[in-house]
């Protein structure tokens, strides 16, 4: 599985690389939530936070959503600018909210990873990372 992680706060890039060194995953990771890096089948997770300093990336989530309808797209954010609701409104599929709720989206991504080796990849046994 590939994840893509973006992420401006190079500590928060650091715990994700941490977390996720157990699993059988590729990640890239971006300060910029830039859409025509993400679409073309290229990533099977997208994990955003939600703000940038000048601009949201809910705009940017959508054009994602509308060119890559089947990406799983979840929003670990601090900020509370938008409702669930809205976030889900335009193209989401789960969000989090940090730091409270980091574990939990860990645990969410890990049965994301978990899934898709059983789908994709049955046979595969993992050694190293």
């Amino acid at each position: 599985m590939k994840i893509a992680i973006v992420e401006r706060n190079s500590d928060m890039l650091d715990i994700y690389r941490e977390l996720f060194l157990d699993l059988p995953v590729r990640t890239d990771s971006f300060q910029v939530l830039d859409p025509s890096k993400i679409v073309g089948g290229a990533y099977d997770l997208l994990v955003s936070h939600l703000g940038l300093p000048y601009k949201s990336n809910l705009d940017r989530i959508q054009r994602i959503r509308h060119a890559a309808p089947h990406l799983p797209i979840v929003m670990i954010s601090g900020c509370i600018e938008y409702s669930v609701d809205e976030m889900m409104k335009r193209g989401v599929s789960r969000v989090f909210y940090k730091p409270k709720d980091l574990l939990d989206a860990m645990a969410w991504i890990h049965q994301m990873v978990m899934r898709d080796q059983v789908v994709n990849h049955p046979t595969m046994v993992a050694t190293s990372f």
